[in-house]
């Protein structure tokens, strides 16, 4: 298999590449790997996915900056410092399977590519704000936001849980408190103003807002409130028309 690619590879200019990755993406299942990943390259490659090719590490705002306008970052690191460790991957082909992963959970659903874009703009929002200012400088509450902005690429409503677990485990360490223990009513208050004052700087309806006011009381409810939450990240995305494989046009 290893000489079919490289007989191919080093053939004249006018073989058909494309064509050539395209049907081995299609066909085959690649050692280490996940099908998602040999996904991802094939979206990128025959319906123009919108990846953006880096040889290094961009920082978790700037994939947040990335994914709110709608594209994911694949980082491919030249040798020597691609056969070492990269953060927690083995070696540089892990962490750009990993990369490739998350550009498949980002892109390969239309509807969901637009909510996650959507999301990841109020996140970007709210940052920008100063929103968050006074907990990044909890060690802990930064490196976990630092997760949810730049390595989670999932539905948004899980993202939201996750916002508002990590700022609940920050609260608790102010109060000295392990995270198995329940908030302060001055905490729980202190939770819920936080989630109103994120609807009001999403410009959120009032439906939605009470759905975040759900989430801080622990009355969340994972059907009714989650599609609240859902469409109004669905109605608010202001992306660029989508083809049919849901990348933005601008992007093809």
């Amino acid at each position: 298999m290893l000489d079919a690619w490289r007989d191919c590879l080093l053939n004249d200019e006018e073989s058909d590449l494309t064509g050539f990755l395209a049907r081995w993406l299609k066909h085959y299942q690649f050692f280490r790997t996940i099908p998602s990943a040999a996904l991802a390259l094939l979206g990128w490659l025959q319906d123009g996915w919108p990846l953006r090719l880096l040889t290094r590490i961009p920082t978790p705002r700037e994939v947040l900056s990335m994914q709110a306008r709608g594209q994911r970052v694949v980082t491919l690191i030249d040798l020597p410092r691609a056969a070492l460790p990269v953060l927690t991957k083995a070696d540089g082909f892990d962490f750009l399977v990993h990369d490739l992963e998350h550009a498949w959970k980002f892109c390969h659903d239309p509807d969901q590519h637009r909510i996650q874009r959507c999301f990841f703009g109020c996140l970007e929002r709210a940052l920008n704000s100063g929103f968050f200012d006074p907990f990044l400088d909890d060690p802990v509450f930064a490196c976990r936001f630092d997760y949810l902005i730049s390595d989670m690429n999932t539905h948004p409503v899980h993202g939201l849980v996750y916002c508002r677990s990590v700022l609940i485990e920050c609260l608790l360490r102010r109060e000295g408190k392990e995270t198995s223990e329940w908030l302060s009513p001055s905490g729980e208050q202190t939770l819920r103003e936080l989630m109103q004052d994120l609807g009001r700087l999403w410009e959120f309806p009032a439906p939605a807002v009470q759905a975040l006011l759900n989430l801080a009381n622990g009355q969340f409810d994972h059907k009714e409130d989650a599609r609240r939450f859902e469409q109004v990240l669905r109605d608010g995305a202001s992306s660029p028309p989508l083809t049919a494989t849901g990348v933005p046009t601008e992007n093809r």
